[in-house]
């Protein structure tokens, strides 16, 4: 029998973790690169990987001698492990998470609603935390798969220029030299005070209200925009932590608005919100963090330690809610907080740069390869800011539940939570999943509507990633299966017997790794029964066979970053083909 394709895709990732212990990380600095990435941070080091995975050449450039050693992000949620699954290093990363946590809002001793979801739609629990540094170091190790990746510390941007053709860079070398180098693509994750956005001129913004609200904006004759002054918060790291609830609490207290995130390996984190008069300097001191933390467990009830905390780090740090209109400037993108930067409240702020990460990496690659028109790159800003004004809301939204001082306001908030909503079975129910958050959906950009009836809503939306069961008669997870590339799905016909993959050049580009949904456990074959170029599985909780209604003549094109691109029958397989190439621009 022929081995399943996804076996490949799945060993790569289990002999990635003895591979990590003693590959060497390149450090030279070659003259041209396809794509060259500015910044050694969670998004920068993603982006490598997972260019990396897709074959393309890349160099990563950070001006500081090393990755970062003290933690800033400490939250991600279901769909950043899972686009840490797509770069190949979920084993090796998630052995050093806290995963999932729930989140309570406390307002005194009472508690005024309380976020545990029992649903893992993407295969991950949706809150979990994790420690920076380790999660960097994993990142960077990660790079010693890609003898076509590079990463030069101590270099820095200094200026840059793009044409037609390419972008060259002048960098300052360790040695105080001046150097250039060229690329096709220039990624930007250098930073919140980025560098290259500087240099593009892009300003940031707060995002507008009524464009997130459509399409309530179509009545509006002029934006509101969301605007929240930027707020400093005192955010401290313990360790040797000894509290064993295993939930980001939420102290929704107006004389001093505070938030404790559990962290792994008994670590803890507090932040504290600070009031305009505060000198920093003066709530830094350990007596005044001590202090503050007594405060704050005082509306735990249930646990109490009384020993002092074991604190570790302690910053002053200025939240904001602002990004920028355009996230390209001909070959240049921005991604992570050199695009945008949200309130940590909802714990998005790393989780929205893994997306742009995910989002842009392919559609690169496919132009890179020519199997794409460069065109196509022009989706990256229609696709994400939506979703990134959107998370912007609703971390600034979350933040003014937990932040006002006004003793009216918190009152009319816990009369309208502990009242109202707490008696509305379906709001209780919405926020303990989650279901408040915004969820992954382009409405525009690289996909193609339909018009059949009680499809039109797939295309666009976000693959639900399910158990499957193969030929080897074990659990995997689907992304797993589908590999890092296109995929197409369908039902199983009635017969269990599917014909040679669809024939078009626009298949013959993409190399779509075929999938066919059989519809009872017992019909995963362990025999030949289907094409070999095609992997029959079984869906084990019904997410994804739900997708096609039963429908047994229908295709769903899965993108690489797990988006649906479109749904078509199999008798207009043809003409979907050829909409696909005027997609793609080809």
């Amino acid at each position: 029998m022929q081995e399943e394709p996804h076996l490949e895709w799945v060993r790569a990732e289990d002999d990635l973790l003895d591979h990590l212990r003693h590959a060497p990380i390149p450090g030279k600095l070659p003259a041209y690169s396809s794509v060259i990435i500015v910044g050694a941070g969670p998004t920068g080091l993603a982006a490598a990987n997972l260019l990396g995975l897709l074959g393309v050449s890349t160099l990563l450039i950070e001006r500081n001698e090393g990755l970062c050693t003290f933690p800033r992000a400490i939250s991600i949620d279901d769909e950043g492990l899972r686009i840490c699954q797509a770069i190949g290093l979920r084993d090796a990363l998630l052995p050093s998470m806290r995963l999932g946590t729930e989140a309570h809002y406390l307002s005194g001793p009472h508690l005024l609603a309380r976020v545990a979801p029992t649903q893992q739609r993407n295969g991950f629990p949706l809150i979990s935390t994790f420690h920076q540094p380790t999660f960097e170091q994993a990142l960077l190790q990660g790079l010693a798969r890609f003898p076509h990746v590079h990463i030069c510390f101590q270099h820095e941007l200094l200026t840059f220029r793009q044409d037609e053709n390419e972008v060259l860079l002048t960098l300052r070398t360790p040695g105080e030299q001046q150097v250039q180098v060229r690329c096709a693509f220039l990624l930007a994750c250098d930073g919140g005070r980025s560098p290259v956005r500087h240099a593009l001129a892009l300003i940031m913004h707060a995002p507008s209200l009524s464009q997130a609200l459509l399409p309530l904006a179509a009545r509006l004759r002029k934006p509101v925009q969301a605007r929240q002054a930027p707020q400093r918060w005192l955010v401290v790291d313990c360790v040797e932590d000894d509290d064993p609830a295993n939930a980001i609490i939420f102290f929704c207290n107006p004389t001093r608005p505070a938030v404790t995130v559990p962290a792994p390996a008994q670590g803890r984190r507090w932040e504290f919100m600070l009031h305009p008069q505060e000198q920093s300097e003066d709530m830094l001191r350990e007596e005044r963090i001590q202090a503050l933390i007594r405060q704050s467990r005082l509306a735990q009830r249930h646990w109490s330690s009384g020993k002092p905390a074991q604190i570790s780090r302690k910053a002053v740090y200025t939240f904001y809610a602002t990004m920028t209109s355009r996230l390209a400037h001909h070959r240049v993108f921005l991604l992570g907080d050199a695009a945008h930067l949200m309130p940590p409240f909802g714990g998005q702020g790393m989780n929205s740069g893994l997306r742009d990460v995910h989002n842009l990496c392919w559609k690169v690659a496919l132009v890179l390869q020519r199997r794409a028109g460069q065109s196509i790159l022009a989706s990256y800003q229609g696709e994400r800011v939506p979703h990134i004004r959107e998370m912007i809301l609703f971390s600034s939204t979350l933040g003014k539940i937990i932040m006002p001082t006004n003793r009216l306001v918190a009152l009319l908030r816990d009369l309208l939570l502990r009242g109202v909503i707490a008696r509305i079975s379906a709001f209780t129910e919405s926020l303990r999943e989650m279901r408040v958050k915004p969820q992954p959906r382009y409405s525009q950009g690289l996909i193609l509507s339909t018009r059949l009836p009680g499809f039109r809503h797939v295309p666009g939306s976000y693959l639900p990633q399910p158990q499957m069961l193969t030929r080897a008669h074990q659990p995997l997870a689907l992304d797993d299966l589908l590999g890092p590339g296109f995929s197409l799905i369908r039902l199983a016909p009635e017969e269990d017997l599917v014909g040679a993959p669809l024939q078009h050049p626009a298949w013959s580009r993409l190399k779509p790794r075929y999938i066919v949904l059989v519809p009872r456990l017992r019909h995963v074959p362990s025999k030949q029964y289907f094409s070999p170029h095609i992997t029959p599985a079984y869906d084990l909780d019904g997410s994804l066979q739900a997708l096609f209604q039963g429908r047994h003549d229908l295709y769903l094109l899965v993108r690489p970053d797990r988006y649906i691109l479109g749904v078509f029958r199999t008798n207009e397989a043809t003409a979907f083909a050829h909409r696909l190439l005027r997609l793609l621009d080809l």
